[in-house]
């Protein structure tokens, strides 16, 4: 009997059933894989001056843990492509805003992660140059790379996948400042908890 059993389940696996032990468990009504990508942000402050610099580095092991399940997948030799997004939130949403901010390395000279048979490895700072009210996301470019469709070991085929850019520990990152900005862009995007938790965000303010 508990042969037959093993092979059933066995069998369900290869169609995709939630009996699969690799599958989101029962009672977690979800389709999807989901990965936190830690960022550390610092000094994590509500208020610089200009001339000061923010700090942002974002490192993690090839060895992530499944949110959903538990589990711990290994994915190896994937090119996470960052796509950082500074806006000016009391100012035009065109700005310029990278006057406002100067990024090291430059924006243009910023790849993806670096990767080293072990470990990702993001990092580079800003320097204020312009006082105002700013929002900063280290999100995926999701342009390019489709990452729901990555490839794990023992996924179940019809279970996507989700990335969330996590900063400081899930730390409150200043979401408050958003009621500030006159922009109703900023205000009913960006201030959704699910959309400014798991795309890397972070608001503050810089003063003369």
């Amino acid at each position: 009997m508990y042969l037959a059993i093993v092979v059933l389940i066995q069998a369900c696996c290869t169609i995709d059933s939630e009996l699969c032990w690799n599958c989101i468990p029962p009672g977690k009504h979800r389709s999807k894989y989901v990965f936190d990508i830690p960022i550390k942000l610092w000094p994590a402050r509500d208020t610089f001056r200009v001339g000061d610099t923010i700090w942002v580095e974002s490192v993690f092991s090839k060895r992530m843990v499944e949110a959903t399940t538990g589990r711990e997948f290994t994915i190896e030799n994937v090119e996470w492509v960052p796509d950082i997004l500074i806006f000016p939130l009391t100012r035009e949403i065109i700005a310029l805003y990278k006057k406002d901010i100067e990024l090291f390395p430059p924006w243009d000279e910023l790849g993806p992660y670096g990767f080293d048979g072990e470990m990702y490895s993001l990092k580079y700072h800003m320097v204020l140059k312009d006082t105002g009210l700013y929002i900063h996301c280290l999100q995926l470019d999701e342009t390019s790379h489709d990452y729901s469709e990555l490839e794990l070991e023992g996924k179940c085929p019809s279970y996507g996948v989700e990335v969330q850019m996590i900063v400081n520990d899930g730390d409150d990152n200043n979401i408050h400042m958003l009621q500030q900005s006159p922009h109703y862009y900023f205000v009913n995007y960006y201030s959704e908890p699910e959309v400014f938790y798991t795309r890397g965000c972070y608001c503050f303010r810089v003063v003369e």
